[in-house]
Parts: structure tokens; sequence; C-alpha cells
């Protein structure tokens, strides 16, 4: 591997790193969102194949 494809890949991994943390950033606000709604999610996702992102997405298509 040459020097350039070494510093093209630390570039890339960087970009990844820079990206995650910004995802955990929405995630966590997301979360602090779906607090008032946390006892509702929970019996949500006790149905069988419902996972918390599908209950989510409901619950903002009924806020609307």
């Amino acid at each position: 591997m040459k020097k350039y494809h070494r510093m093209i890949l630390e570039l890339h991994i960087e970009y990844l790193s820079f990206v995650e943390k910004q995802l955990k950033k929405v995630e966590l606000e997301i979360d602090r969102l779906l607090e008032p709604y946390s006892a509702s999610i929970e019996l949500w996702v006790t149905i069988p194949s419902i996972q918390k992102n599908a209950v989510t997405v409901v619950l903002v298509e009924i806020r609307e």
C-alpha cells in the first residue's frame, strides 16, 4: 500500500469516527425526547417483531 492510499484510508476512518459521534448525539436527543413515552414504548415492544425504531416512527406520525 502506498503512502497516498494509507493517508486516504486514515482520512476515511477519521470521517467515519466523526459521523459516529454525530449520530450518537442525535440518538441521545431522540431518547431524551421520547422519555415521556417510555412506558408506552416498553409496552409496544412486547409485541413480537415490533422494535423501538418502529414505535418511534408511529409516535412521530401520531403527534403530527
